[in-house]
């Protein structure tokens, strides 16, 4: 974590998260760091959430996993899952709606 670390603030990279999905590897599971002035400085994370000025979006720790909330939504991000069943559902609903349509249009 350390090698990572040091090479991030020397690249110059303006935020770095770290989050523990075990919840069991480390003291905190969840840490966030800034760079301020050229120096990754550990910041708060408040009720387990901490906002991305970089992304715009909020890291938000469930408790479960980590969730990126969008503040202008009000909405989170879908996870791959959520996007696979969000998708065929509307597959499903333009199939059946191009069903009625087509019984509609016929005599």
């Amino acid at each position: 974590m350390q090698k990572k670390w040091r090479l991030y603030e020397q690249l110059g990279v303006e935020e770095y998260h770290i989050f523990d999905p075990e919840y069991d590897y480390l003291a905190e599971p969840f840490m966030a760091y800034r760079l301020i002035e050229g120096e990754l400085t550990q910041v708060e994370i408040t009720g387990g959430r901490i906002h991305s000025p970089a992304l715009g979006l909020d890291f938000v720790d469930t408790g479960e996993t980590l969730r990126l909330f969008n503040p202008d939504t009000q909405t989170f991000l879908l996870t791959p899952d959520e996007e696979h069943t969000a998708r065929l559902a509307a597959e499903a609903e333009i199939k059946q709606l191009r069903e009625e349509l087509d019984s509609l249009r016929r005599p």
